[in-house]
């Protein structure tokens, strides 16, 4: 068995990131600001339901797949080539953040802030275990369960990558967000 370590290092690498992200992002926010509108498309609070749903997704196809595979549904003709997770940041570059999210993956959820920080840290935390937990040989197979767009097949730890790649980028936008509040605080005339 050969060990893409290349792969797995690179994902861990972004989950890490993720965390931080996560952990800054969500620090100092209350529930009246998360839930209230600004200039960007959706509010604080959208975004992070939509990070969650996708997340959700995600878990779910590779959680079945794994399950597949570890009943012994292999396909051993299958070959394990290293993931191009450059196929992925292309994914998302072009499609995905140019287009409208489906609705099933921006329903209002009833969280606070600091539950969704936490269901956020605990789903990216589930996605670290399921890199660590997949059998390498065998995340070729069932690429048939991890479509994520029509017509493109992804291996599991392609669908890892795009779920926390996907979570980074909305978290920047939060960020960015923030920042704005920020620096609009800062602005405002003191009474």
């Amino acid at each position: 068995m050969r060990c893409f370590i290349t792969t797995k290092q690179t994902i861990a690498n972004e989950i890490k990131t993720v965390l931080n992200h996560l952990t800054i992002n969500f620090n100092g926010l209350d529930d009246l600001w998360f839930e209230s509108s600004n200039n960007s498309d959706w509010t604080v609070k959208e975004t992070a339901e939509h990070i969650y749903l996708v997340n959700q997704y995600v878990i779910s196809k590779v959680k079945y797949t794994k399950g597949l595979i570890l009943e012994g549904f292999v396909n051993n003709e299958i070959d394990y080539q290293e993931s191009d997770l450059n196929l992925v940041e292309t994914m998302l570059s072009v499609s995905l953040y140019r287009a409208k999210a489906p609705e099933e993956f921006t329903r209002s959820l009833c969280f606070s802030t600091e539950e969704m920080k936490l269901k956020l840290i605990h789903q990216i935390n589930v996605l670290n275990s399921l890199l660590i937990e997949l059998p390498e040989e065998m995340v070729n197979n069932y690429k048939e369960h991890s479509k994520f767009i029509s017509g493109i097949r992804l291996d599991l730890y392609q669908l890892i990558y795009l779920s926390v790649t996907h979570c980074t980028h909305h978290l920047s936008q939060i960020n960015t967000i923030k920042q704005i509040k920020d620096v609009l605080a800062q602005e405002e005339p003191v009474r």
